[in-house]
């Protein structure tokens, strides 16, 4: 029933889960128009050093590679400061660039399909008020949600209830969105098994010049508080200082506000030669750091899903993550990984030292990962869009 239907997303972003969703989703349907969010003030850093802008810049944000003919992709740029004050009018602002693309380019869609609440969800029920087309909302981050929940956010709710059906990445929350919208569905996210697949962890490491004796942990993400890469440091420091792996280095890939804190943190301990800052990473550069690397960390106070880690998975290395509700929904054996506590650097660091001791089994891990393909993910979308479209 697709074939002939079109379908509009609106984004913050087209690189990882939400390209990689949208393209496998793309064959069935006839136009795939994607109007991706975009802050042009971002480009300021090609030319001073603001590092944590760096990551919203044209060619981070929006990574055309492998697009398939039938999608089209528009930027909407904002131009706006990253304070509180423009957030409040961010939304009206998003819908009215939107919406002046879909005119300019005589964009037809039948369904919509938003990702985040605040703001492409906002511009996606304005646009099912203005076209009389339904509207589908991805929720992404645990913790802005649980902000919007315990506050009851007047503007989320909102949009919310406009949604024809709401898709959450994590189990929890789910009942208590129910409240709000009886069509609430738990669909994971999925990975890109056509990027990520386990290859030679030597060849790996020769590729990217990292050396082939040492032990490495690697761990991905922005360099935001809530990644908890300030407990890593600390127990990498552990790890090097008390239990005398000096075997062990550590890449953290990613670029944000905190990576000064990081930084003076990793000089304070003396771990210039252990812990290595290596900034940002185009997604389809990432493979091969999983494939190098002896175990993978995500060591976040609080996260949704976590794709990384399935990524991780998927590359058949073994994780070890922090016990918040996305963790657990995927690391569900201490066949795949090893849980700590939140904010908890000895434990990390106790995890940490028993994964690099375990025997682990590649295979199996492979095998796990594969369920969490966006071949096998998108047809929970397809059964979403059958029911919203069929009324």
């Amino acid at each position: 029933m697709f074939k002939e239907k079109n379908i509009l997303y609106i984004v913050h972003s087209y690189h990882s889960f939400q390209k990689d969703s949208i393209e496998a989703l793309a064959k069935e349907f006839k136009n795939v128009y994607v109007i991706v969010r975009y802050k042009p003030i971002a480009e300021i850093s090609k030319y001073l050093p603001i590092k944590s802008l760096s990551i919203h810049t044209r060619e981070h944000a929006i990574q055309e590679e492998g697009k398939p003919e039938n999608v089209h992709l528009y930027t909407a740029p904002l131009w706006y400061l990253p304070i509180n004050f423009f957030y409040k009018f961010l939304g009206d602002y998003h819908f009215k660039v939107v919406d002046r693309i879909i005119k300019r380019e005589k964009i037809k869609f039948d369904l919509i399909h938003a990702h985040f609440t605040w703001t492409s969800g906002y511009v996606g029920m304005r646009l099912k008020e203005k076209y009389n087309v339904p509207f589908v909302l991805n929720i992404h981050s645990s913790r802005t949600l649980e902000e919007e929940l315990k506050f009851k956010n007047k503007r989320a709710i909102s949009i919310w209830k406009s949604a024809d059906a709401i898709i959450r990445v994590n189990k929890e929350n789910i009942e208590e969105l129910k409240q709000y919208n009886k069509e609430t569905y738990y669909i994971p996210n999925g990975f890109n098994q056509n990027l990520f697949f386990p290859t030679s962890k030597m060849e790996a490491r020769k590729s990217l010049n990292l050396d082939l004796d040492k032990e490495i942990l690697l761990s991905v993400g922005h360099l935001v508080e809530v990644k908890g890469h300030i407990y890593l440091v600390h127990a990498v420091n552990e790890l090097i200082k008390k239990k005398g792996l000096t075997n062990l280095s550590l890449y953290i890939v990613g670029e944000g506000e905190y990576r000064k804190s990081l930084e003076k943190k990793i000089k304070d301990f003396g771990l210039e030669e252990y812990i290595y800052l290596v900034g940002k990473k185009f997604h389809q550069d990432l493979p091969a750091w999983f494939n190098a690397c002896d175990i993978f960390v995500l060591p976040s106070l609080s996260e949704s899903f976590g794709i990384v880690q399935l990524e991780a998975l998927a590359c058949g290395k073994p994780v070890v993550a922090t016990l918040n509700s996305g963790s657990k929904q995927l690391i569900t054996s201490d066949r795949l990984g090893l849980l700590c506590r939140v904010g908890d650097p000895l434990d990390l660091s106790k995890k940490l030292h028993l994964a690099l001791s375990k025997r682990w089994s590649d295979a199996e891990i492979i095998k796990y990962s594969q369920r969490y393909t966006w071949s096998n993910i998108v047809k929970e979308f397809l059964s979403i869009y059958r029911k919203i479209l069929e009324k």
